[in-house]
């Protein structure tokens, strides 16, 4: 029996938290939160209006927007200490509908697809940061990273990290992207089809060590 679970706000809903994912609600005094605030917005605007999604418009219109390719973009973080991978895709690399319907494991369901001008947006905030980047795509196991930041962009992979050994300044760059993920993957609105019901106990365990990991120096 296949159920369907509703994944919009995200991380922090009681009982209903987006699988493994990390609170994003933490004060901070950093201006380019100012930033993650206004892409968060922009989900809500583009996800609500008519003919959001498929291709990038130069502003031009006419022959120049429908001739416009999708995006096919991916933005992926992963805690390797808790397992956490979480990852938003624009609708230029996934279609929202034929993703949604299909029942997938629960363990599989923590892919959100968003318009690709917002997750192009999120990519550039994210290079904003200055955080060195990688080519390739990130290690599927910690190998020395506490957290990775995958990027994808038209088939092509580099990725952030940040690990224990890794100098302050780029620890704070690194909150500042992983931050602004999920103020974007949170207002994300998902509705995935499951091949089992999700333990919401279980979860809100998962998220309370969370909130304690995030709240240490």
């Amino acid at each position: 029996m296949h159920e369907r679970m509703d994944k919009g706000r995200g991380t922090e809903d009681s009982g209903r938290a987006a699988i493994g994912s990390s609170p994003a609600r933490r004060s901070s005094t950093s201006s380019s939160l100012a930033g993650v605030v206004i892409l968060a917005g922009l989900v809500l605007a583009a996800c609500g209006a008519p003919g959001s999604g498929g291709t990038r418009s130069d502003g031009g219109g006419g022959e120049s927007d429908a001739a416009a390719a999708p995006l096919q973009l991916r933005v992926r973080w992963q805690v390797y200490s808790s397992g956490q991978d979480l990852a938003l895709a624009s609708q230029g690399l996934l279609d929202r509908a034929s993703t949604y319907s299909q029942a997938v494991p629960i363990t599989a369901a923590s892919t959100k697809i968003a318009p690709d001008e917002i997750v192009h947006a999120l990519i550039e905030h994210l290079d904003g940061q200055g955080v060195r980047s990688q080519p390739g795509a990130a290690p599927a196991a910690g190998q020395g990273w506490s957290q990775s930041i995958e990027i994808e962009e038209g088939g092509a992979k580099r990725w952030l990290g940040v690990g224990a050994s890794s100098p302050v300044d780029e620890q704070k760059r690194f909150r500042e992207c992983w931050m602004a993920f999920t103020a974007v993957y949170n207002q994300t609105y998902q509705l995935q089809t499951v091949e089992e019901a999700p333990d919401w106990r279980e979860q809100d365990s998962v998220l309370k060590r969370q909130r304690q990991r995030t709240k240490s120096p």
